[in-house]
């Protein structure tokens, strides 16, 4: 959170978080979105690949502070 913090400070938009798939930061990626401990919710059951997976960034002035969490794809094999 302090690197989103220091990027916001110098006037970077946070959109986007990419990290590996190592389950130290899915925890971490549950947490920011406020699924602790749960698994990631669909977003439509028709669609079993869709996911929802943001959360509002704190230090954005904007009307729009969403930011996505990705696991990067190169790491998911």
């Amino acid at each position: 959170m302090r690197t989103i913090q220091a990027f916001t400070l110098y006037q970077f938009h946070v959109r986007v978080l990419v990290c590996d798939g190592a389950s130290s930061n899915l925890a971490f990626m549950k947490l920011l979105c406020g699924y602790e401990h749960e698994q990631l919710p669909l977003a439509d059951a028709d669609d079993q690949l869709a996911v929802s997976a943001s959360y509002q960034n704190p230090y954005e002035d904007d009307e729009d502070q969403q930011v996505s969490v990705v696991i990067c794809p190169s790491h998911l094999e």
